[in-house]
């Protein structure tokens, strides 16, 4: 039973990724881990020229940030913060910060 959960929910992951144009795999979607939500989007779009696709608040202090670069329309990049919470228990999170800091860029999807 374990394993046919997580190879739906790997399917899954895929195929929300990832779309099949022409047959050809293009990524749609994916995370960017970022300390603060607002600095990245400073950078993304008034410093590198991204499109603001989405911007949702998620509660008091975060939001469903999402840009496009303007020459690939069809991926998105959630600008997603690290924080303390189920996703990233303390010692998750204080490592991805660190590594944030030292100028690693941290993805998932």
């Amino acid at each position: 039973m374990k394993k046919s959960i997580s190879k739906s929910l790997l399917n899954f992951a895929f195929e929300f990724n990832i779309k099949k144009k022409n047959n050809d795999y293009k990524m749609t979607i994916t995370n960017i881990y970022v300390i603060d939500q607002n600095s990245a989007y400073d950078f993304y779009v008034n410093k590198l020229g991204f499109r603001l696709v989405d911007d949702i608040p998620m509660g008091p202090e975060t939001r469903w940030l999402t840009v496009s670069p303007p020459e690939q329309p069809d991926l998105q990049l959630v600008l997603f913060p690290v924080t303390v919470s189920k996703m990233f228990p303390k010692e998750v999170a204080e490592n991805l910060i660190d590594l944030i800091k030292r100028g690693f860029s941290v993805v998932g999807y």
